[in-house]
């Protein structure tokens, strides 16, 4: 057994905590989200780690508060070092001064029970129930990856090479009483052909699942019977059954599809004219010895071939027919024009991943220019029939409406004439980026928990209830207006939104009528990836012409809080907000001062604490610590 363990980004949880565990077998590792729920244990470490910092690796002498606060200074994870007792998982708090050996040993020596892998119904073990359904079935599929796992009774698991089409998943319910399975997915042809060759198998809402819908209440028993499922899905119908996948491959299709902006951007970055399909390759060394990045390097990418976009006869002969049929039916559903492009990625003859940019979004003036680029003109003589409208052409829908941008004048201004009630949408297609801010003041109480915890400032806010000390702040959104209008026909069209800058100093903020006490400055930075990611406005408009530069913006502090069109400088009327959005946090920050009536101080709490020892000021001792500061 080696006398280290050493960690990697590529190495996945599940595997960092068998390694620990086998050597020291009384222990495990419990990595833990913000709210104390395990982390989705098939990701990788680079997967989850919040922050990017120096390798580690752990040997017996190594102490237990000394581990954790490794795992969190490094990776900016909450991992904590865990025993089994009376079947209760338990975390060392009252052992965290004990080396790992000497924590195995007082395990041992104290009716402790050894952490086996094994799978349970009950989930007592290193294991939830749904990482291990999941485990089954990736040991049998390397391509599969977990959409949803552990959030609720409901696990989603994404099956490419079952049937590769966005949305489609085998589906567990994991509720009390047992475990039921079945299939998601509106592909009508895969379904049908599924249940034209299987008597087994039974249609249910958008999908399959087994006949009689049968309950399992063995983990084991009912993992055979989802592999068991899914080949007499794929064995006797007319998909194409799964191949074996390399690892190496199947995990990073894995990590790509979790967090996709890095590759996504890579891709786009190689320099694929729009109207065209390339594909590069990547060679299968490189992806093996990735330690850190997440994704490869731009010179590791070799160019294979190009072909125009939607020419699917002619990509075959770069990638073959099976493959090119494949990616064909990937983006069935997508709107591809002579603006878009498509890059896909191949390590020998497997994939590994492709991204489709639509293409820009012209201009208005690109746009009128094409219009009259492409109008054709009769020069004859012969007399145009006036077409009459009457008040019945305008319907609800936009078959009897009619919407005509116009030019205009201002660059940053779009126009749009409608005859009838329209409904636009603003929002964001695309990146965009939001904050969450709270200030406010810290109990004295907490000041004295920090200083004594260990911790840093941000770490120890970060585990008790940051949001909760929002006295002074508390905000949630997008300091940027919107920057896409969505047309009554689905259209998307770039827009900019004139407004003014609020004024929002957090520093003034924070020290009005604070004096004598400790306030936080706190940020979580969240990130969301298209139009569906963050919240929408719509208005219903018409007759008449609709026209950017009159919608205003509103601000709470210096996140946009609404928009409104101003018809004139007496009317104006409200979007509608839709408050559905989805983001992935990318980071979090939050700085501590003290008020001392002149200025706020800025506390480095490590330092801080060094300077209080120094000073022979008790940690305990709140009224000499604020004293103290009052002179700084």
């Amino acid at each position: 057994m080696a006398a280290e363990l050493s960690m990697n980004g590529r190495k996945k949880i599940e595997t960092i905590q068998k390694e620990f565990t086998n050597k020291f077998n009384y222990l495990t590792l419990l990595f833990l989200d913000e709210n104390r729920k395990s982390l989705d244990i098939s990701k990788s470490l680079s997967e989850v780690r919040k922050v990017k910092g120096t390798d580690i690796s752990i040997n017996a002498g190594l102490k237990v508060n000394t581990l954790e606060a490794r795992f969190r200074d490094n990776y900016g994870l909450m991992v904590e070092v865990a025993y089994l007792k009376e079947g209760k998982v338990l975390h060392t708090k009252d052992n965290v001064d004990k080396t790992l050996n000497e924590m195995n040993r007082w395990c041992a020596e104290n009716g402790c029970q050894k952490f086996e892998f094994k799978k349970s119904l009950r989930g007592d073990t290193v294991l939830s129930l749904q990482e291990q359904l999941f485990n089954a079935i990736s040991e049998e599929y390397p391509d599969a990856v977990a959409k949803k796992m552990n959030k609720d009774n409901f696990m989603d698991v994404h099956l490419p090479s079952v049937n590769a089409k966005k949305g489609t998943h085998i589906f567990f319910n994991t509720a009390k009483d047992g475990i039921k399975f079945g299939f998601y997915c509106r592909d009508e042809a895969f379904v049908k052909s599924v249940l034209d060759t299987s008597s087994n198998i039974e249609e249910y809402a958008q999908g399959v699942r087994p006949v009689g819908n049968p309950l399992f209440t063995d983990v084991d028993v009912a993992a055979e019977a989802a592999l068991a499922f899914i080949g007499e899905m794929i064995g006797e119908s007319s998909v194409t059954s799964h191949r074996d996948v390399n690892p190496v491959i199947a995990e990073y299709v894995s990590a790509f599809q979790e967090n996709p902006d890095p590759i996504c951007d890579l891709l786009d970055s190689l320099g694929t004219e729009a109207g065209k399909m390339s594909v590069y390759k990547v060679d299968l060394d490189i992806l093996s010895n990735l330690a850190f990045a997440d994704i490869p390097e731009i010179d590791d990418l070799k160019f294979a071939g190009e072909v125009d976009i939607n020419d699917w006869d002619g990509l075959a002969e770069i990638i073959g027919e099976a493959e090119a049929e494949a990616n064909k039916n990937e983006y069935s559903n997508d709107e591809i024009t002579s603006r878009s492009k498509i890059i896909f990625l191949y390590s020998g003859d497997e994939y590994v991943y492709s991204f489709l940019n639509p293409g820009d979004v012209l201009s208005a003036d690109d746009e009128m220019q094409n219009f009259l680029d492409n109008l054709e003109i009769d020069d004859s003589d012969d007399e145009v029939d006036e077409v009459e409208t009457s008040d019945e052409d305008e319907t609800d829908d936009l078959g009897g409406l009619i919407i005509n941008e116009l030019p205009s004048k201002v660059s940053d201004t779009r126009l749009y004439e409608v005859n009838g009630k329209f409904t636009f949408t603003i929002g964001y297609d695309g990146k965009a980026y939001m904050n969450e801010d709270v200030i406010g003041v810290i109990p004295d109480t907490s000041i004295l928990e920090a200083l004594n915890s260990g911790d840093t400032w941000s770490d120890f806010i970060w585990n008790n209830g940051w949001t909760e000390y929002d006295s002074k702040v508390h905000n949630h959104g997008i300091i940027e207006p919107a920057t896409h209008l969505e047309l009554p026909s689905g259209e998307r069209v770039v827009i900019k939104l004139s407004y003014d800058t609020p004024d929002f100093d957090k520093q003034k903020i924070a020290f009005k009528n604070t004096s004598g006490k400790f306030i936080h400055i706190s940020t979580s930075f969240e990130k969301t990836y298209d139009w569906n990611g963050w919240k929408k406005y719509k208005i219903n408009f018409g007759p008449g012409v609709f026209d950017t530069s009159k919608i205003s913006v509103s601000f709470d502090d210096d996140i946009v809080s609404g928009y409104c069109y101003n018809y004139s400088e007496t009317d104006s009327i409200d979007f509608t907000e839709d408050n559905a959005y989805k983001t992935t946090g990318i980071g979090f920050s939050s700085d501590l001062y003290f008020n001392n009536g002149k200025e706020l101080v800025l506390i480095d709490l490590e330092e801080f604490s060094n300077n209080l020892n120094e000073n022979n000021i008790s940690k305990e001792d709140i009224e000499a610590i604020k004293k103290y500061l009052m002179n700084q």
